[in-house]
Order: C-alpha cells, then sequence, then structure tokens
C-alpha cells in the first residue's frame, strides 16, 4: 500500500487500484477484496505567533539593524552561509531609517503550498510583503545567531489592487 499526494488530494494505491480519501476504490475492485472507506484527516495549521511594527536602520558602524517591536537583531550577510540575524544587548548610534512598516511571525505545519518552519513577513508598502523562512526561529538570548532566508511565500493578504483610473 502506498499513500502520498497528488495535487493537494491523497492517494492511497494497493496494488494497481487506487482510492482518494473518502471514496470507494469502486468499480475496479476485485470481489473478496475488502475494502473500507479512508478517512484521512489532515490538521493544517498557520497560527499567528505575533505581529507588530518594525524598523530596519542603518547604524553609524554600516550594520542593518532588525528592531522588531522592541527587540533587535543584527542582520548580516556571511560567506558561504547566507543572511544572518543575530540576538543584540548592545544598543548602537542609528545613522538612518532604512524601511520601517508592520511584521507578522507565522508558524506553519503541513499546509501543502507552503514550507513548514516559522515566517517572517514585513511590509514593503502599497500593501505588498516581503516573506523570509526562519529555519530555527528567532535568535534569543542563548540561541543567539538564525539564519534568514527570503522567499517568494507569501501568507499576509495584499489589500491594495493594482487599478489605474484614467
Amino acid at each position: 500500500m502506498y499513500i502520498g499526494s497528488s495535487g493537494g488530494s491523497y492517494i492511497v494505491t494497493t496494488d494497481s487500484h487506487e482510492a482518494t480519501a473518502n471514496s470507494d476504490i469502486g468499480p475496479r475492485r476485485r470481489p473478496n477484496e475488502m475494502i473500507t472507506k479512508l478517512n484521512i484527516k489532515i490538521n493544517a495549521m498557520i497560527k499567528t505567533i505575533t505581529k507588530g511594527n518594525y524598523k530596519l536602520v542603518c547604524a553609524k558602524d554600516g550594520e542593518r539593524i532588525l528592531y522588531l517591536k522592541d527587540q533587535a537583531y543584527l542582520w548580516s550577510h556571511a560567506k558561504g552561509i547566507g543572511e544572518l540575524l543575530a540576538f543584540s544587548r548592545r544598543t548602537r548610534e542609528i545613522s538612518h531609517t532604512i524601511v520601517e512598516g508592520n511584521f507578522r511571525i507565522y508558524n506553519v505545519k503541513r499546509e501543502p503550498e507552503l514550507v513548514d518552519l516559522k515566517h517572517l513577513e514585513l511590509s514593503v508598502g502599497n500593501g505588498r510583503w516581503q516573506g523570509y523562512l526562519l529555519l530555527t526561529g528567532l535568535p534569543t538570548s542563548s540561541k543567539v545567531r538564525s539564519r534568514i532566508v527570503p522567499t517568494d511565500e507569501i501568507i499576509s493578504e495584499t489589500k491594495s489592487k493594482n487599478t489605474t483610473q484614467i
């Protein structure tokens, strides 16, 4: 028996016969073969962990700092590793603000179109969001660094529509 998915629906194969979730095998079933209805329950979940205001700034020393609410994270690039967030306790002198807006952090589990990780989304204006995967969550005082990977997977709805009036 094989249980797999095909385009969002689950397929169960026994020998050369197939059944989809909550259906019988149908006319192709063997006369003496006992087949029960499948009752596959998928608990897909997108849960908002936190949301609030963010600010991405450039410090006088050239470092980029991401503020989520009041917590600061140093945002840097490590050669051969990629983008990193680092928990920051130190206050730095700010040179200028790069961008500010709203942020949301989601925990995603068993969603067919999304990766099962924590997702950080930053609003970038005009109802658009930039998504990031937090591979090990946000950094903490005990786990100081975490990888952050840009993604096209966006959970937040876009509220503005691209309409042009003439």
